[in-house]
């Protein structure tokens, strides 16, 4: 049970945080700086050490929950709690409370109010709670000024520590002080366009938790290759896919573990889905920004792919890493994947943005081009474009449908067959034959097996 709450802290007040985080390489300091200066007020500078806790297990972060105190000074501590919040577009607004303290210890009696408690995961008791790991960091704060909104802008760089381990830390924090939240937006934009600003969806706690392996295997509730295409729902959907697009590109371009090959797939899987999806509906088509993110994210999932394929010291997995530095360098990417979230932000905020009138999807066009054309059913097994939306497929039936569920599985364990021997292709044209061979006997047994499952489907439903 948590304690009483303490009458002498009368300024637990919960508020709502409204900020976008971004990640740049370190090397790029200065002229991030730079930029500041030269749109912002400079503040002061500070160095804080913050100290996370939790229980054992990391029952709190399960449930998204962050608990820290942090040392602002030789003598000046901070309680903070932050609960679960919700991103639009990578504007994340969430629930937070701070309370000072005398000394940099735990007050359990803070939690125990009936606002925090409304709010505190069932069955973590403040008697389990202990502190985990520890981040340190050096921080510079500016105060930017557009017509009547005010934002502070915090970059931190440090270390976060944990049972000996540590990681580099190296973000820069927009939060909305007062006044639209769409500025953040713009000068978001305005500083990526000089500066490669990366939005991040990994918070510090999480990092401090990863180090500690209580990392816990992210899912995005609601994934549209799990629940199926609900225009009704077309705004979330979207969003939701852009959460799994920008985390795990946060985590291919920035984290030096090799990924897994399911991540990378689903990298390429998920970006393609969230234009297929996009453009089906007039209404958003017309407005979705103009992009040129495709094309560079396929050849990032090669480059991805051939490092968990070969052995780390190989000269070609040298030359993918080298790509992948280069491609985290692009501040024309980067500022892609800024406008994206923005039109995703106005998308679900705007209570003028039409709602989905027609973009249902393509079942009937699919089947007709399978039964009249087969030889552009072949052809069209070759595009990844094509096979997600065969991975898409709604058929208007139960998802639990045998052949809409053979034909979704098929169609993605080809989508991953296809990226891994494209990225072959490119990295390593001199491949031994006989392994080059085996691998493309498989994607063409796939191909086959998937072919057989289009051409029984388009038989077992007359199109009308």
């Amino acid at each position: 049970m948590l304690a009483q709450p303490d009458e002498r802290h009368d300024n637990s007040v919960m508020t709502y945080e409204i900020e976008l985080k971004l990640r740049f390489a370190p090397d790029k300091t200065a002229a991030l700086q730079q930029a500041l200066d030269s749109r912002a007020t400079r503040g002061g500078h500070s160095t804080l050490n913050n100290t996370y806790f939790d229980t054992e297990e990391g029952a709190l972060s399960r449930q998204t929950c962050a608990l820290r105190i942090r040392q602002k000074g030789e003598t000046a501590f901070e309680q903070t709690l932050k609960t679960l919040g919700s991103s639009q577009g990578g504007l994340t607004v969430r629930h937070e409370w701070n309370w000072p303290l005398d000394q940099g210890q735990l007050d359990a009696s803070l939690l125990a109010s009936d606002e925090v408690l409304g709010h505190w995961p069932e069955g973590i008791s403040a008697d389990s709670l202990m502190p985990l790991f520890n981040t340190h960091f050096e921080r510079q704060r500016w105060i930017w000024q557009l017509g009547q909104s005010e934002v502070e802008i915090v970059l931190d760089q440090g270390l976060v520590q944990a049972q000996g381990a540590e990681i580099p830390l190296c973000e820069l924090e927009l939060e909305l002080l007062q006044g639209d939240p769409a500025v953040i937006w713009r000068m978001a934009e305005a500083l990526c366009a000089e500066v490669p600003l990366w939005i991040s969806d990994i918070s510090k706690a999480e990092r401090g938790y990863r180090l500690l392996g209580l990392g816990r295997d992210w899912q995005q509730p609601g994934d549209v290759f799990e629940v199926g295409v609900d225009f009704a729902n077309l705004p979330d959907q979207l969003n939701n896919c852009f959460e799994w697009i920008k985390r795990a590109l946060e985590t291919l371009l920035w984290e030096a573990p090799p990924p897994t090959t399911q991540l990378a797939v689903g990298f390429a899987a998920h970006l393609l889905a969230f234009f297929t999806l996009a453009r089906l509906e007039p209404s958003y088509r017309q407005c979705l920004p103009t992009v040129t993110l495709v094309n560079p994210s396929l050849a990032l999932t090669s480059a991805c792919l051939v490092r968990t394929e070969f052995a780390q010291q190989s000269p070609v997995v040298q030359c993918a890493v080298t790509d992948i530095a280069e491609w985290r360098d692009q501040p024309m990417l980067a500022q892609t994947l800024l406008k994206l979230g923005r039109w995703l932000w106005q998308l679900q905020t705007s209570t003028s943005t039409p709602l989905p009138q027609q973009g249902k999807m393509t079942f009937d066009r699919l089947l007709a081009q399978c039964q009249s054309d087969p030889e552009h059913r072949g052809a069209g097994l070759e595009q990844p474009q094509r096979l997600v939306e065969w991975m898409l497929l709604d058929d208007g039936l139960a998802l639990t449908s045998r052949w809409h569920h053979d034909v979704r599985t098929s169609a993605a364990e080809l989508l991953g067959l296809q990226l891994e021997l494209t990225a072959i292709r490119h990295y390593t044209p001199t491949l031994n034959s006989e392994d080059w061979r085996q691998r493309c006997q498989q994607r063409d047994d796939r191909r086959l097996h998937l072919s057989s499952l289009l051409i029984q489907l388009s038989e077992q439903r007359p199109l009308v």
